[in-house]
């Protein structure tokens, strides 16, 4: 059997797509020809993601994992110093509100979290 090269090692990438119902998406990059090839594009490494009709949706950027994690956070509502909050809702409004903007990663989570 062949020996095999060991795989190429390259700064991580990030996309983000909420994707839609039915559609089907691929991934566009330049394909390179041979291993030193890929290992000169490295640094400049860039994928698109495509729709079914050929349309770019979202490209890939540098993983930055702190923007990332910052970026995910779902905004609170304001409070007061006494913890209240300062539109006088309720608990019960101020969860119906951050559940409005929650991704479905966040819900996922906080419905694990809730009945644990």
């Amino acid at each position: 059997m062949g020996q095999r090269s060991p795989p190429l090692s390259c700064t991580r990438q990030n996309a983000t797509k909420a994707a839609e119902a039915g559609e089907t998406y691929r991934f566009d990059f330049d394909q390179p020809e041979s291993r030193q090839e890929a290992e000169q594009e490295m640094p400049e490494f860039s994928a698109a993601i495509v729709s079914s009709a050929g349309m770019t949706v979202a490209s890939s950027t540098v993983w930055d994992g702190k923007e990332q994690m910052a970026a995910s956070r779902t905004p609170i509502p304001a409070s007061s110093s006494d913890g209240t909050p300062v539109s006088g809702d309720n608990a019960l409004e101020q969860l119906k509100t951050i559940w409005e903007t929650a991704s479905d990663e966040e819900k996922k989570a906080f419905l694990r979290w809730a009945f644990e």
